[in-house]
């Protein structure tokens, strides 16, 4: 009789154990999904980030254009109101 009892606790401590192993791997399988996700999560974000720092690149870029377009208007305008006395004079060629 006890040796039914030892086999049979035997069995029950390998299976339990077979189950344990089974469940870990299960649980570490999950958790690598997770950190790839979140790895490529985190590469999205650094793109991300990389093209608002482009957008306000060409934001001031923008900024940087309208204020040279309101110098130009302005230096044509002046040269307009100078008629002939902003032109140069003919080459003597």
């Amino acid at each position: 009789m006890p040796e039914e009892v030892v086999l049979i606790v035997m069995s029950g401590m390998i299976m339990v154990t077979a189950l344990g192993f089974g469940l870990m791997r299960t649980i570490s399988r999950h958790l690598e999904r997770k950190d790839t996700k979140s790895g490529a999560q985190h590469a999205l974000e650094t793109q991300l980030d990389e093209v608002k720092g482009q957008l306000e690149g060409v934001a001031d870029l923008r900024a940087q254009v309208a204020d040279i377009e309101e110098r130009l208007d302005f230096t044509e305008r002046v040269l307009a109101r100078r008629g002939d006395g902003g032109r140069l004079p003919p080459s003597s060629e």
